[in-house]
């Protein structure tokens, strides 16, 4: 599945963390693992869920079936499948059955919950996300180098819009579907300017990434001493050192600047 062209993916994508739990962000740092999510546990109730429409024509519907029937059982012949379609449309008529839609569309969420998610932004100077995700200011954003080396997986941009997804049971493709369900978003998120991994083979969970891979980390503009000398002892301890920032409330207009207080093993970055 390619959602995305290699062009538009950013040199570096940011986890912003708050250290509520300082393990958590301790085992990115110096473990070099982060943690999948599971859809079912995002904080956006709209997000990662089926979003079909099942309405449709009988028509439509016995071309669907025939479709199905084709693929599925392709030991039937075609004299075979149709005889098998107007037996099901005359006997089952599963199209007029509301709970099987609803069965369904329950199957499908049930299959989603159980993929894995992770979240990343386009912007590490987004003053909404220190506020939300890095406790006010307080936390610490990573920068993970994604256009060079995947190092959770194939990356996918998010969408925003004003209006719900609506996704035909009968029409749409797997991209399509994909794209409605986990890669579209209201507009009132659009301020994340979101990228993230979904992994349906391995679930929620954690995943090791290359060592490599984190090239930046930048402390928030309220964090604290001790949680900052914390995470620059933890950059001590890697092998391969990433960028050192730190984030600065503007002093003539609202927004933050990044600046850089120690460069990595390799130059990279954000300021």
């Amino acid at each position: 599945m390619n959602l995305t062209t290699e062009e538009k993916i950013p040199q570096v994508l940011y986890k912003y963390r708050d250290l509520s739990e300082p393990a958590r962000v301790r085992q990115i740092i110096v473990d070099n693992k982060v943690w999948f999510s599971s859809p079912a546990g995002l904080n956006d109730p709209f997000d990662c869920k089926v979003h079909t429409s099942f309405k449709g024509t009988a028509r439509e519907y016995k071309q669907h079936m025939l479709r199905l029937l084709k693929k599925y059982r392709p030991s039937l012949n075609r004299q075979q499948r149709q005889a098998e379609n107007a037996r099901i449309f005359r006997q089952e008529k599963r199209h007029k059955d509301p709970g099987l839609f609803s069965r369904v569309a329950a199957d499908v969420q049930k299959e989603y919950d159980k993929w894995g998610v992770y979240c990343l932004s386009a912007r590490n100077d987004e003053v909404l996300m220190w506020s939300h995700y890095a406790n006010s200011h307080s936390g610490v954003c990573l920068g993970f180098s994604h256009r060079s080396v995947r190092p959770f997986g194939p990356v996918f941009q998010v969408m925003y819009s004003p209006e719900l997804p609506k996704v035909s049971y009968l029409k749409g493709g797997d991209v399509e579907k994909f794209s409605a369900d986990f890669l579209t978003k209201s507009l009132q998120w659009e301020h994340e300017h979101e990228w993230r991994v979904v992994d349906r083979n391995k679930g929620k969970g954690l995943r090791q990434f290359p060592p490599e891979s984190l090239v930046e980390v930048i402390l928030g503009a309220k964090m604290n001493q001790e949680d900052r000398a914390a995470i620059i002892s933890w950059i001590e301890d890697r092998p391969l050192k990433p960028s050192l920032f730190e984030a600065r409330v503007k002093k003539d207009m609202y927004g933050l600047e990044i600046h850089l207080i120690a460069p990595g093993t390799e130059t990279r970055g954000a300021a």
